[in-house]
C-alpha cells in the first residue's frame, strides 16, 4: 500500500534521511524505531508531504501512485493522515470543533456524523468534553483528541508520531490498546515511537533507523530478541 524507494531528505546540505526504502502492506501495523535525530519524524513528514523529497532523490508511492512532490492537503485527501508529535490540537477551539476540523475534507454530513460517533465510541472520555476548550483537557485527553481528530478524516493510513510522549505508564497502555483497536478496524498504522518496547509490542513489523539510514528490519518478535536492539533500545 505504501512504499518508500531509496528516498533522501535534506535540510540544507545536511541529509536527515539517506537512501531509505521501506514498504507497508494494507492493514499492517509497522513501527519505526531509533534514537533522537535518527530520521523517524522526517520519514513521516516525507510521507505526508510536510517535507519534500526532491526530484531524483527517490520516490514515495501510495497504492502504486507516486505521491512524493504532492502537497500535504492532497496527500491527506488521498487517505494518509498524520498525528503529529506534541498533539498539536487547537487549544482555543472546543473538542467538538477540533473534531469537525478533522472532517474538513469530508462532504457527506451523514458520514461525518457517523465518524464522530465512531471516534467518541473509541474515546468515550471525550463525550462529556465536547464543549470544553482543547487547552482545558488533560495531556492524555489531548492525545485522544488528536487521534480522534485524525480518524474524522477517515484515513486509510494513520501516521502516529510519538503518541505516548509525556503520558503516565497507565495512560500509555490505555492509548496503546486504542491504537491497536484502530488497526484491527482495518486502518493501516505506521508508528514512530521512542518507547521501543511499546512500539515492538504493538506492531508486527519494525524498521530501525540510525543517523537517517535503515540499519535493521524484521518481524517485531525477531527484533525483540536481537542483541543490538535489546542493548540499544530495551535496556537489556
Amino acid at each position: 500500500m505504501l512504499k518508500l524507494k531509496n528516498i533522501w531528505v535534506k535540510y540544507g546540505k545536511k541529509a536527515a534521511v539517506r537512501k531509505l526504502s521501506l514498504s507497508v502492506k494494507k492493514g499492517a501495523f509497522v513501527t519505526i524505531l531509533g534514537a533522537n535525530g535518527a530520521g523517524k519524524t522526517t520519514t513521516l513528514n516525507a510521507i505526508s508531504g510536510i517535507v519534500k523529497v526532491k526530484k531524483g532523490q527517490g520516490e514515495i508511492l501510495f497504492k502504486g501512485k507516486k505521491i512524493s512532490g504532492l502537497k500535504p492537503g492532497r496527500i491527506a485527501a488521498m487517505g494518509i493522515i498524520q498525528i503529529p508529535e506534541g498533539r498539536k490540537i487547537f487549544p482555543l477551539l472546543t473538542v467538538r470543533e477540533n473534531l469537525q476540523v478533522g472532517a474538513y475534507l469530508q462532504k457527506d454530513k451523514k458520514q461525518v456524523q457517523q465518524s464522530l460517533e465512531k471516534a467518541l465510541a473509541l474515546f468515550p472520555d471525550l463525550k462529556d468534553k465536547l464543549k470544553a476548550k482543547g487547552r482545558e483537557l488533560s495531556g492524555g485527553q489531548q492525545q485522544m483528541l488528536a487521534i480522534a481528530r485524525g480518524l474524522m478524516a477517515q484515513p486509510e493510513v494513520l501516521l502516529l508520531d510519538e503518541p505516548s510522549l509525556g503520558l503516565s505508564p497507565l495512560l500509555r497502555l490505555h492509548l496503546a490498546e486504542k491504537i491497536k483497536e484502530i488497526n484491527r478496524d482495518g486502518v493501516t498504522v505506521v508508528l514512530v515511537e521512542q518507547n521501543a518496547r511499546l512500539g515492538l509490542m504493538l506492531a508486527s513489523y519494525g524498521y530501525v533507523l540510525e543517523n537517517g539510514e535503515l540499519v535493521l528490519q524484521g518481524k517485531t518478535s525477531d527484533l525483540m530478541l536481537n542483541e543490538d536492539v535489546k542493548k540499544a533500545y530495551l535496556g537489556v
